[in-house]
């Protein structure tokens, strides 16, 4: 896998360290509650060590549960709930969203993210999501600019991983025959659809290759 692939730039600067959730209930991000979304659910994270840690985690929304998670052991939360980074842990759990801790590589440094796990397997698929450029949205009486909570007008990119490799970005559509036709050039039948550019073959349909090289993957081993 070429390692030019796996340069990913974040432009978010993490928060690091551990904090009371009486810290952060001032916070505007943690402090409006909407069905679905700034709810606390049951759910789990992974310690450094390995460890599946069980309790309460906040769901807040895709961007700001890209930067930390909150965690409680009990719900509703007591002033022992912890805020935990991407450097402090590496997966979490809440509702049915999956985040993985993933070593972002920059020009000048590299900072680990928590991004959400689309796909499992041997290729993994995640999803990075940020605020469209300059978007609004109408609200029934004005225009205003679109928020983090706006989840459905989030801007997403893909991400893979393969194995213990780095991740990268999924190629462009100009290079995505040529680039994901070796990639996956182990299953040569999965191989030669995407080189063909058939139906369903083709950089919008990352979900289904990724799907079926996994299953292609497992039924070896």
């Amino acid at each position: 896998m070429p390692k030019s692939g796996c340069i990913f730039l974040l432009a978010m600067l993490l928060i690091t360290g551990f904090q009371s959730f009486s810290q952060v209930t001032n916070d505007a991000r943690f402090n409006l509650m909407t069905p679905g979304i700034r709810q606390w659910f049951p759910g789990w994270y992974v310690s450094l060590t390995g460890d599946t840690v069980k309790g309460f985690i906040y769901l807040s929304n895709q961007i700001d549960n890209q930067v930390q998670f909150q965690y409680s052991t009990h719900n509703p939360p007591d002033m022992n709930a912890l805020t935990i980074d991407a450097a402090k842990a590496s997966g979490y759990l809440v509702k049915d969203r999956v985040y993985e801790s993933l070593l972002m590589e920059s020009v000048k440094n590299s900072s680990p993210a928590f991004v959400r796990r689309l796909e499992a397997g041997r290729l993994k698929l995640f999803a990075w999501y940020s605020l469209p450029a300059n978007g609004t949205l109408h609200d029934g009486t004005n225009d205003r600019p679109i928020t983090v909570n706006d989840e459905k007008f989030h801007e997403s990119v893909f991400i893979l991983k393969m194995g213990d490799g780095l991740p990268f970005f999924i190629p462009s559509s100009k290079n995505f025959a040529e680039a994901m036709s070796k990639l996956l050039a182990d299953d040569v039948a999965l191989a030669s659809r995407i080189s063909q550019k058939l139906n369903g073959y083709r950089s919008t349909d990352i979900l289904n290759i990724v799907q079926q090289y996994n299953e292609w993957f497992s039924s070896l081993h």
